[in-house]
């Protein structure tokens, strides 16, 4: 594992209560919004799944979901606390089989803490597994100019224009995209699919 990712997953396993007090957020709007294009019982990979709150929401709705993270204390907890199957995994190297996947949900993950090179290796795994007309969902931070990039810790930023070209590179069409609020930054939630994309605006705005 890099350098930078160990002293990513050491603050997750070492700040899981802080996280459950500020960060542990069940945004219900944009995971209806999103369950919307998955067939009921269909099967949903969460990836960077957290405690697990998203996937005990999938299987509660009657989804089939599976979490995967690599913080053990994330793990630990979701499996204690959460309907759903959760197992250690990186997020470059998906262990699952191609096509296997009828939605897959990433909450600030997946964008969030990997390196640019990470990403796309990610990226090319999620188009891999997801099912032919399987949505990808996700959020991540807006960028904004007067931002201050943190040393040693990858926290990634994204304009609109650089996320979709990274859904487009991969092969899937982004068909809604809204700007949020909330722990005081606006974010992106984007819905995109493999093959052929739902007819909707992508220029939605939402508010949380």
């Amino acid at each position: 594992m890099k350098l930078v990712y160990s002293k990513i997953k050491k603050w997750y396993n070492e700040n899981l209560e802080i996280y459950l007090k500020n960060g542990d957020v069940l945004m219900q709007d944009k995971l209806d919004k999103f369950l919307e294009y998955i067939p009921k019982k269909g099967k949903i990979l969460d990836i960077g799944s957290g405690t697990g709150r998203d996937v005990n929401y999938f299987i509660e709705n009657n989804f089939d979901g599976i979490g995967i993270d690599f913080s053990e204390k994330m793990i630990d907890y979701a499996n204690k606390n959460f309907n759903g199957k959760f197992s250690l995994m990186e997020m470059t190297a998906l262990d699952f089989q191609n096509e296997y996947f009828n939605g897959i949900w990433a909450s600030s993950s997946l964008f969030t803490h990997l390196t640019s090179d990470d990403i796309e290796k990610a990226l090319l795994e999620v188009e891999r597994i997801l099912a032919c007309g399987g949505v990808f969902g996700f959020i991540v931070m807006k960028k904004e100019k007067n931002d201050i990039e943190r040393k040693n810790f990858i926290f990634n930023k994204f304009t609109k224009k650089d996320i979709l070209k990274k859904i487009t590179d991969i092969g899937l069409t982004s068909f809604y995209v809204s700007i949020f609020h909330a722990h005081n930054r606006d974010w992106f939630y984007v819905l995109a699919k493999k093959g052929n994309s739902p007819t909707e605006d992508g220029s939605q705005q939402g508010n949380l």
